[in-house]
């Protein structure tokens, strides 16, 4: 997957990736498990805690993706 391909959309309680996964055409006999198969898809992430929005970072290596979401001073969401 091309990182291209992936969205990310922060809001203040959640983390929203999107995007497309479009499998390689194989004649070999070796197959994989994906959690996310061919095609169009959305993970949503619930954040318990308030983040610093700023800080996020996010990098993507041999099919890992990896997000940091860093925790804002303060803790949780209702104060």
């Amino acid at each position: 997957m091309d990182t291209e391909q992936l969205e990310f959309v922060l809001f203040e309680d959640a983390l929203v990736i999107e995007g497309c996964r479009n499998l390689p055409v194989t004649d070999e006999g070796v197959y994989h498990a994906a959690g996310i198969r061919q095609g169009p898809f959305r993970v949503e992430v619930l954040l318990p805690v308030r983040i610093e929005g700023d800080r996020v970072e996010a990098s993507y290596d041999r099919g890992l993706l990896r997000v940091q979401v860093p925790k804002a001073a303060g803790g949780g969401l209702d104060g």
